[in-house]
């Protein structure tokens, strides 16, 4: 059993599993969930453009030269793009 301390009165008193009860209420779960979906998913859409911004600059890239300007086989420059999209995932 875990104690807890009431702050008002300064006195300890024991919290069982029993006391501690979840109220379900599905219009405020939904609320909940809308307000984490409309904090979430711009973010996660924002990243998305980036990755694909991302995907076809290199690929328009290498069509530009870059891969000739560096001096780099076509083995370095799939390694060159796979340690660049590891950490995006």
């Amino acid at each position: 059993m875990e104690k807890s301390e009431d702050i008002e009165s300064g006195k300890a008193s024991s919290v069982g599993s029993s006391d501690l009860r979840m109220v379900e209420d599905p219009a405020m779960e939904k609320r909940v969930w809308r307000k984490i979906d409309f904090y979430v998913l711009p973010i996660v859409a924002m990243f998305y453009l980036l990755s694909f911004l991302d995907r076809t600059n290199v690929a328009n890239a290498r069509v530009a030269g870059l891969q000739t300007a560096l001096k780099m086989t076509n083995k370095q420059y799939s390694i060159a793009l796979t340690v660049t999209y590891v950490p995006t995932l």
